[in-house]
């Protein structure tokens, strides 16, 4: 199991300068990447994405490479006319029809595209970046374990409460039904009236039926060791977790439909307070 809300960096020295990876992620239904890389490492744009996709199933991720040359002067600037030119018409067509004073030079150099620079780098600079993208990604593969192995142990926890509430109900249920026996004969005695032993036999029958919640509480064992199989698993399990959460939720529900005394309905509320508080943790779950 592993998270998905970690941060990593990494960076190697060129000749010419330093590279510097840092991934950030936090939680996401889905993939989503956001890549930002330099014009001189565009090249490995698709490579970068296909080892990313290989590396993560889910997760919002903002990968940027920056790239910093030893001096400023280490790179030639030069100016992209086509681009300019085009800015300016642009610029002096709101002059004419806004009346917006005339744009400042150092506002247009820093629209995009418009400065080129060319970084001095080596042939072996795209594979030096690609060594160092796995080496970050290995960091920040590490930091999502150590904060999945942190959610499975909480997990692990809820669980195990989970199941003594389970065991709980299951134990006093033969006694809520004499309870609910002994009202019922009070109440006739109460009202002083005569009763028939097998129709009042029929009646517990029936009010047994309609509270029995051995299935629930099987299907809640059930529910609660797939869990604790999952969370130990090495491979993308959170949106299992997720649907067993529901699932879990559920069946806490039809338990307290069916509650005919306090203590139930405390050890299904009890149930639902901790299916939350595992579901909140499970949306950080790759």
């Amino acid at each position: 199991m592993e998270g998905m809300t970690a941060f990593a960096t990494a960076e190697m020295s060129l000749p010419e300068g330093r590279l510097l990876w840092e991934v950030r992620g936090v939680n996401h239904r889905y993939l989503d990447l956001s890549l930002r890389l330099p014009d001189a490492f565009r090249g490995i744009e698709g490579a970068c994405r296909q080892y990313l996709r290989d590396s993560l199933r889910r997760g919002k991720c903002d990968i940027s490479l920056r790239y910093l040359p030893d001096n400023v002067t280490s790179g030639a600037m030069s100016i992209d006319n086509e681009r300019l030119d085009a800015l300016l018409v642009v610029c002096h067509q709101l002059q004419q029809r806004a009346g917006v004073a005339a744009v400042e030079p150092l506002a247009l150099l820093s629209w995009p595209g418009v400065v080129k620079e060319s970084l001095p780098l080596n042939s072996d600079s795209h594979a030096q970046a690609m060594a160092l993208l796995a080496q970050v990604m290995k960091e920040f593969c590490r930091a999502r374990a150590a904060e999945g192995a942190m959610i499975a142990d909480l997990i692990a926890k809820r669980c195990t409460l989970l199941q003594a509430q389970v065991d709980q109900v299951r134990t006093v249920l033969p006694a809520v039904l004499m309870t609910q026996r002994q009202r019922l004969l009070a109440r006739l005695e109460e009202l002083n009236a005569g009763f028939d032993e097998a129709r009042l036999e029929q009646e517990m029958v029936i009010l047994a039926q309609r509270s029995d919640v051995a299935e629930e509480l099987d299907r809640l064992d059930a529910h609660i060791a797939e869990v604790n199989r999952l969370r130990v698993l090495a491979e993308p399990v959170g949106r299992r977790l997720d649907f067993l959460m529901q699932e879990l939720n559920r069946e806490a529900n039809t338990l307290a439909s069916k509650s005919l005394s306090l203590a139930t309905t405390a050890a299904a509320v009890e149930m639902k307070v901790l299916i939350e508080q595992m579901r909140e943790q499970i949306q950080n779950v790759e």
